[in-house]
């Protein structure tokens, strides 16, 4: 795999509530799931700042676009570079 080409995204809820909304809904009948779940998350929010690409995903279809663009145009470069 060629580090240097590839292009990674973080994708996140439009709100941590949202996620622990989603999360409690999901996991109901399993409160420990739920806390270490939820745990989980906290942390993993926390390095999406280290991401060059973090798309939110309240709404798939704009998430989706947001996405698209971003892989056409690091085509486009890496296309570009290897014509010189």
């Amino acid at each position: 795999m060629n580090i240097d080409r590839s292009i990674a995204f973080y994708v996140v809820p439009k709100t941590f509530e949202d996620l622990e909304k989603h999360i409690n809904e999901t996991y109901a009948n399993d409160p420990g799931s739920i806390q270490r779940r939820l745990s989980k998350a906290k942390m993993d929010l926390a390095v999406a700042p280290l991401f060059k690409h973090v798309v939110c995903n309240d709404d798939p279809k704009k998430a989706y676009m947001d996405i698209k663009t971003e892989v056409l145009k690091r085509i486009e470069e890496l296309d570009a570079q290897e014509e010189e």
